[in-house]
């Protein structure tokens, strides 16, 4: 069977504030460049699974997703990779809802411990939207 490559496509690639800065008058932020507005960081891998199935893994989540999300027509999480818990990488987790309604069910979210809290390196855990 023929498989067609994965996809990496980074949804951003700004600072934890993004770019432009609020406030900011230096070259970049004032820039009319589209290239210097720029969405804090995140990537979506997209790929087909042995069984021909399509997905898309998330690397991060920003306050930013859902503009990221809308950019690449993104209608599917099949998985969640936190690089670390700052605002910045986790703060759009509550977009994460919509594809809960969409497939119908919980979304694996994994990533690093803080140092010290436990044994274990890894963690999982769902992310599931509520029926309300």
């Amino acid at each position: 069977m023929s498989r067609a490559p994965a996809e990496l496509t980074l949804l951003g690639t700004g600072t934890s504030s993004g770019i432009p800065v609020i406030g900011c008058d230096c070259a970049t932020c004032t820039s009319d460049d589209p290239r210097d507005r720029r969405l804090r960081t995140g990537a979506l891998l997209r790929f087909t699974c042995d069984a021909g199935e399509r997905r898309a893994l998330l690397l991060d989540v920003p306050p930013d997703h859902r503009e990221q999300s809308l950019r690449v027509k993104l209608d599917r999480c099949d998985a969640i990779l936190l690089t670390h818990a700052h605002v910045d990488h986790v703060f759009g987790l509550d977009e994460v809802r919509r594809y809960n309604a969409i497939m119908r069910r919980a979304i694996p979210v994994y990533g690093m411990r803080p140092p010290g809290s436990s044994s274990s390196a890894c963690i999982s855990t769902s992310c599931s939207a509520s029926r309300t």
